[in-house]
């Protein structure tokens, strides 16, 4: 059965992700959603892959 909802979790924040969060802007971030600004990166690390939204 294939489901047409589309699925959003966070997670913690640590100490290392606000080196990332301070260079937002530095990455080639995608559009999310146009009229509301939303914007984000792909974060790979070794053994993880995150997504980080910035409105």
């Amino acid at each position: 059965m294939e489901d047409n909802l589309q699925y959003i979790t966070g997670k913690q924040i640590y100490k290392s992700d606000d080196n990332v969060i301070t260079k937002f802007e530095t990455y080639n971030t995608q559009v999310i959603d146009k009229e509301s600004g939303i914007q984000g990166i792909k974060i790979e690390k070794p053994n993880s892959t995150y997504y980080l939204y910035f409105l």
